[in-house]
C-alpha cells in the first residue's frame, strides 16, 4: 500500500465510528478441527552438517526441507507404532 494511500486510511478511521459497525457484526462459529487434521510446529535445532545434508536431499526429491523431515518423522513413528518394542522400556 502505498504512502498516500496509508495517509487516507488514516484520516478516515481518525473520524469514522466503527462501533455501529461492529456491533452489527456477526460472530461466525466454526467446527472444533479433528485431532488427526491438527496441525503443531514444532522447533528443532539441528547441527549444520545435518541440515545440510537434509537440504542435499529435498533437493534430489525435489521438495522442500521441511516436507522431507516430515516426511521421515511420519515415516519412522509409524514404523516405531508398528514394531513390538513400543512397550514401555526398562533400565537394563
Amino acid at each position: 500500500m502505498d504512502e498516500k494511500r496509508l495517509e487516507e486510511l488514516a484520516r478516515s478511521y481518525d473520524h469514522h465510528d466503527l462501533g455501529e459497525e461492529i456491533a452489527r457484526g456477526e460472530l461466525k462459529r466454526h467446527e472444533p478441527v479433528p485431532a488427526d487434521r491438527f496441525v503443531v510446529v514444532p522447533s528443532i535445532r539441528l547441527p549444520k552438517p545435518a541440515m545440510d545434508r537434509v537440504r542435499a536431499a529435498a533437493s534430489a526429491e525435489g521438495v522442500d526441507p521441511a516436507v522431507l523431515m516430515r516426511r521421515w518423522i511420519e515415516e519412522r513413528s509409524t514404523l516405531w507404532e508398528e514394531s513390538e518394542d513400543t512397550g514401555p522400556r526398562t533400565g537394563s
